[in-house]
């Protein structure tokens, strides 16, 4: 789950609680608030809640390190070496 589909759920989760009652939103950048990962969510709450000086320091580095992991090798395809006529 990208840090920024947490974000944004975890907005809109704590702007319904403090009584949003319409909003228009992309429902593809929004994740189930439930189903965040819990370390992800306490960063993200932490910048969104402003409840540590350091908050945004600790998500930027939490997203940096998985994009790391995300980062694989693409495999070419073999029929992709081909010519347009021999795929």
């Amino acid at each position: 789950m990208s840090s920024a589909k947490a974000m944004h759920s975890a907005f809109l989760y704590h702007a319904i609680q403090a009584g949003l009652d319409m909003g228009i939103v992309n429902a593809g950048m929004l994740e189930v608030y439930e189903e965040i990962p819990k370390d992800l969510l306490a960063l993200v709450e932490d910048v969104l809640l402003n409840r540590r000086p350091d908050s945004t320091e600790r998500l930027v580095k939490f997203a940096e390190s998985i994009k790391q992991k995300d980062k694989t090798e693409v495999e070419e395809d073999e029929w992709r070496k081909g010519t347009v006529e021999e795929r």
